[in-house]
């Protein structure tokens, strides 16, 4: 007999605390064909932007300006639990943006793991996001 879950629908503080202490994501845009694409990206959390970098290419073209979404997650096969955020935001390109705010953002450190130069600084602001964590309905305290 398979143990019993529970679904528990995240905060908006709790999203931000989950999204802010992991390295890597996923960034979601639509191609130039009109399909969807989901590239993972290394990033950092600066208030309401999930910074990226990243080199000319699919991502530099087509997540500047246009609605896309941020998925990041946790999972424990062994346990059959773990937890996901998604946010839903505005792409910008960075690299280029004038005042004191852009220029902080570029000074986050974003540990890369991917080779290249990676010299354009994209965001997604953040206009919704939202999560839910799958646990063993006897655990009483979540460690994420």
């Amino acid at each position: 007999m398979e143990a019993e879950s529970h679904l528990d629908v995240l905060s908006d503080e709790a999203c931000r605390h989950l999204l802010s202490n992991e390295q890597v994501g996923r960034v979601a845009f639509v191609d130039a064909a009109g399909y969807p694409v989901v590239l993972p990206v290394n990033y950092v959390v600066d208030g309401d932007f999930i910074v990226f970098r990243t080199d000319p290419g699919a991502k530099f073209d087509l997540v500047p300006l246009r609605r896309v979404a941020f998925e990041v997650e946790h999972l424990a096969p062994a346990c059959r639990s773990g937890w996901s955020v998604l946010v839903q935001g505005l792409g910008q390109d960075l690299t280029d943006a004038v005042g004191s705010a852009f220029e902080q953002l570029r000074r986050r450190h974003v540990d890369l793991w991917a080779p290249g130069d990676k010299a354009h600084w994209l965001a997604v602001e953040i206009h919704h996001i939202s999560g839910r964590r799958i646990r063993p309905r006897d655990e009483r305290h979540p460690s994420f």
